[in-house]
């Protein structure tokens, strides 16, 4: 018994895929090629703007530091009194610098804002 196949029982054991001709899988091989380096750059390219954005975020922290530590101790050396005068408690000084502070703050009522103090 010969365990051999011939050419046309080998071509009807593959499937659809595999009866096609060279021509046609290099075409099918070199399309998927394509679109996978497509893809490959485009999330490449959103990496990069977000480790940039990222960069960017800590570079700014950084050089805006020395001048928070500044009016940071600055606010710390002011009195009661001085803190008062500028809307601020103790308490207010290491909540200075959170971004949603200001929107958290209490304003006062626009009559009292309005009143200058009377010299005489």
């Amino acid at each position: 018994m010969d365990a051999r196949l011939t050419e046309s029982e080998l071509n009807s054991l593959r499937p659809s895929i595999g009866m096609r001709d060279a021509a046609e899988r290099e075409a099918i091989r070199v399309a998927a090629t394509t679109e996978g380096d497509a893809q490959f750059v485009q999330k490449l390219g959103r990496g990069l703007r977000a480790g940039a954005t990222a960069f960017a975020t800590i570079a700014r922290a950084v050089a805006s530091f020395p001048a928070k530590r500044r009016a940071y101790s600055d606010l710390l050396a002011l009195n009661s009194r001085e803190l008062a005068d500028i809307g601020l408690t103790r308490a207010d000084i290491p909540r200075v610098f959170d971004p949603d502070f200001m929107a958290q703050k209490p304003r006062a009522p626009v009559a009292m804002r309005s009143r200058q103090p009377q010299l005489a």
